[in-house]
């Protein structure tokens, strides 16, 4: 999976800061990638132009950090 393939610079800087804590990449068929590690895991839509005032990014980010992913840097 290629970073530029996601639109959003928020979603992009959580996606790099979850493959620096060891989560693995993976493409679904909709045009979102799933994060794994372990049992764990969340998604992140390359779709995604930040609309909604940031409130994707925000539920992402909470998706993220519920699934174990430490974004206290982000």
């Amino acid at each position: 999976m290629r970073v530029s393939g996601i639109r959003n610079d928020r979603l992009r800087r959580l996606y790099k800061t979850a493959l620096r804590q060891g989560w693995q990449p993976e493409v679904d068929g909709r045009g979102h990638v799933l994060l794994t590690r372990g049992d764990q895991h969340f998604t992140i839509s390359t779709t995604s132009s930040g609309g909604s005032m940031g409130h994707h990014y925000e539920n992402t980010r909470a998706s993220a950090r519920r699934a174990g992913l430490d974004v206290s840097e982000l």
